[in-house]
């Protein structure tokens, strides 16, 4: 939801909304090279945990420093967020597909997959909704919640992936849970 809300939203820092997206949109090209390098380094759920924790913390500061901010600063804040989240983007598909076994594995990612194209749509009205409604600030909050929560969630619940067998069945993802 935080990708998709930051891409159709991408003026919410304010100014230009072209230049907005654009900057947004390059910002793409380093978060996925940060992830071809670094995800067998860092680990996954320390990648994508991490950058669902700088998105939410940047969003948190927009939300809080709001417009008494310059231009640029909001921006800055904005294409971090987007840069963060491309980055949990890109590499929890490969996190997704070593956390699942061989006899399943398609289509739990399919599963996944499916899930995350339902918060592109939700967060898409959510985030012209909120606009509409409240102010461009106020669309910040949900995004911020839910990136912190995802956050903990994956630092807390899922292991790590990196340089591990991945599970051939059923029974061996159970013998990995605590």
């Amino acid at each position: 939801m935080i990708y998709y809300g930051l891409t159709m939203k991408s003026d919410i820092a304010g100014g230009d909304l072209y230049i907005n997206f654009t900057i947004s949109a390059a910002i793409e090209i380093p978060a996925i090279l940060l992830v071809y390098f670094f995800i067998d380094r860092v680990g996954r759920r320390a990648m994508v945990a991490g950058s669902f924790l700088i998105a939410g913390i940047c969003l948190l500061l927009n939300w809080l420093i709001g417009d008494n901010v310059a231009l640029v600063w909001g921006m800055l804040q904005i294409v971090i967020t987007k840069g963060a989240a491309t980055v949990a983007f890109i590499a929890i598909y490969t996190f997704t597909a070593e956390l699942f076994p061989t006899v399943i594995r398609t289509t739990a990612v399919g599963c996944c997959s499916m899930i995350a194209r339902f918060g592109a749509v939700i967060s898409s009205f959510l985030a012209l909704w909120l606009v509409e409604a409240q102010g461009r600030l106020s669309m910040v909050i949900p995004l911020a919640v839910l990136s912190l929560i995802a956050a903990v969630l994956m630092a807390v619940l899922l292991p790590e992936t990196v340089n591990k067998p991945m599970p051939e069945t059923i029974s061996d993802v159970e013998a990995t849970r605590i």
